[in-house]
């Protein structure tokens, strides 16, 4: 087999063994076979000149050709699903080297590449003129991909000033590429999409930084960052960095919430939670997709109230969430309203998750009326605390009214509780701690409404 690169100041450099072993220009480093290719002695066409190494290239690895797009007079380079290896990536990756234009490069599904077929393709695609008309870069699924394919795709995504589409998704990127990548889509003037699915971003404080300097690009118009690792932390500064993003419209956190314990135990935070609640301040999204994250009818009250407000929000993806049927009411309550945006929701096996609602406080839409015991450290309890002011609000009632405040604690001393006030968007500032006993009643108000006729 041919030599892996040497490494040289951290950087892949291919040795001439490999070389020698590939083919003639299976290298990194340029040549005189760079030059125009000839024909009985005249300069041949760019298209004529590509082909024709392409060809040589071919025949000194002595291996069969493939159809190129490329070389067809395409401006793509349109390899996805087609199973190459290094050996036949060295080869088009010297072909390129006599191609100005490309404008899209399609590697996905290419399970077999490595390292070695990466780097010198993208070293070349971020080399002048062919980095400067760049426009899409699409490797999804390279699954064998190596940290020194992560360092040259960093590089390109520096480079590529024009660069608009970006899908790095089912690829490994080590921690220690993570960060630099990310800071170099945020900084970026031109990327609008962005997938990141699948590439081990996981709990820790770095990711945090990670989706910090991925939002904070003032072009990104949609984000990939599905099956990953999120808890709740992780999840709680993506909220705060979604809302302050004013671009982007689409966001696909699928399959992402860490599960530290059943939906079901009084004291366990659905890890979302933390996420939707702060969509109450955002105003850009129209496009979100939280499948599979474990969402059950706590999470789907707290996405009823965080999405009351919300008028832009078109599409919802909710597949294989436990919502059961309580939950399913929330969602079904949200699109009902003229007030919101929703017109397209999508809750496929989502029917699950109504067994274990033993002991739990379940907020009625109908009937709010009754006792609650809130603990307001909890997204679900600030929730239905907020529900209930928003009923009085639906009532005509003064919270005075309406709350009979019994006790409320704060680190097991008593505090004097001040009503709620709302915010300049209208949405309800309710406490974020202690713990509050409550009886809200509703009965003065159906009284008067039926006295009045």
């Amino acid at each position: 087999p041919a030599s892996l690169p040497n490494l040289t100041n951290g950087k892949p450099k291919w040795s001439s063994e490999a070389d020698d072993e590939e083919g003639s220009s299976g290298g990194f480093e340029g040549s005189a076979r760079a030059a125009p290719m000839r024909s009985g002695g005249k300069v041949l066409p760019p298209l004529a000149s590509s082909k024709a190494r392409y060809l040589q290239e071919c025949d000194c690895r002595q291996m069969p050709p493939r159809p190129l797009p490329l070389l067809m007079g395409k401006k793509s380079l349109d390899l996805s699903g087609k199973d190459f290896v290094d050996s036949e990536m060295l080869a088009v990756a010297a072909t390129i080297k006599s191609v100005e234009l490309i404008e899209s490069v399609n590697l996905s599904g290419n399970s077999l590449l490595t390292d070695k077929g990466l780097v010198p393709l993208l070293r070349h695609l971020a080399q002048e003129p062919r980095v400067t008309h760049l426009d899409q870069v699409n490797m999804a699924n390279c699954l064998r991909a190596g940290s020194h394919t992560v360092d040259a795709a960093v590089s390109l995504v520096k480079a590529g000033v024009n660069l608009r589409v970006l899908d790095l998704s089912h690829m490994t990127i080590p921690a220690r590429f993570q960060l630099s990548l990310c800071q170099a889509i945020g900084r970026h003037q031109s990327l609008e999409f962005v997938n990141l699915a699948e590439t081990g971003l996981q709990h820790h404080e770095m990711t945090k930084e990670c989706l910090h300097s991925l939002l904070l690009s003032r072009t990104l118009i949609a984000l990939d960052v599905s099956w990953n690792s999120f808890n709740g932390e992780v999840f709680k500064s993506l909220g705060s960095y979604v809302v302050n993003n004013a671009t982007l419209t689409k966001l696909s956190v699928a399959n992402c919430a860490t599960v530290a314990g059943a939906c079901g135990v009084d004291d366990y935070v659905p890890p979302l939670s933390l996420f939707l609640e702060q969509l109450a301040y955002d105003k850009s999204l129209r496009f979100l997709d939280i499948s599979m994250n474990s969402c059950d009818f706590r999470t789907a009250l707290i996405l009823e109230d965080a999405l009351d407000t919300h008028s832009k929000l078109r599409e919802l993806h909710l597949g294989n969430n436990p919502l059961g049927g309580f939950g399913l009411r929330s969602i079904l309550r949200l699109v009902c309203r003229e007030y919101t945006g929703l017109e397209v929701f999508r809750t496929q096996d989502c029917y699950l998750g109504g067994a274990d609602i033993t002991g739990q406080m379940i907020y009625s839409f109908t009937n709010p009326g009754g006792k609650y015991e809130l603990r307001l450290d909890q997204p679900y309890s600030r929730t239905m605390l907020r529900m209930l002011y928003k009923a009085m609000d639906t009532f005509n009632l003064q919270p005075e009214e309406a709350l009979n405040i019994q006790s409320y604690r704060v680190k097991h001393k008593s505090v004097t509780w001040k009503h709620a006030q709302k915010d300049y968007l209208g949405i309800w500032q309710v406490p974020c701690s202690g713990e509050v006993s409550l009886v809200f009643n509703v009965q003065n108000a159906i009284l008067k409404r039926f006295m009045s006729g």
